[in-house]
């Protein structure tokens, strides 16, 4: 592994730290990158709004409605890869609500909608990033329920 490559984990991992009530587990090896999650609890949530929760380190919200719409802006991707994987876990009475990764302000086909058991994945799609690019996700409640658990999510980046 050379000294370029060791720097870029190493930006990796400590952007990913800063992830908005998340946690990133660097995983060192060939073929493998960082993992980016978040999620959000409480608040009042508008039903078929998306709000902005998986900031990937912008802000530390918990609430979901921190910020209403399409995210203008994100954390910026430290080198150029590929999101991929996206897995959320909600509770089950939010059926129906949706995760939609964004790239530098526009939605992409990295997304999923929660089934009875409260959970969806998108392993499918795999969104090119450049060094630079700003990447950011939405929740869409279908319910507006978020009192009984909170919503996590979490994507690799490779």
């Amino acid at each position: 592994m050379n000294d370029k490559s060791l720097a870029t984990r190493f930006i990796l991992c400590c952007v990913a730290v800063a992830i908005a009530l998340g946690t990133a587990e660097p995983m060192i090896g060939a073929d493998s990158g960082a993992i980016l999650s978040g999620g959000c609890a409480g608040g009042g949530i508008n039903q078929g709004v998306p709000e902005v929760v998986f900031l990937m380190g912008e802000y530390g919200n918990i609430e979901c409605t921190f910020e209403a719409g399409p995210p203008t802006r994100g954390i910026p991707m430290p080198s150029a890869g590929t999101l991929l994987n996206l897995r959320v876990t909600d509770d089950p009475s939010n059926q129906g609500s949706s995760v939609t990764i964004y790239v530098n302000g526009k939605a992409t086909a990295l997304t999923c909608t929660e089934g009875t058991s409260g959970k969806c994945s998108d392993t499918k799609h795999k969104i090119r990033v450049k060094a630079g690019d700003e990447a950011a996700a939405t929740y869409t409640s279908s319910t507006g329920n978020l009192t009984n658990a909170g919503m996590i999510m979490s994507l690799e980046k490779r």
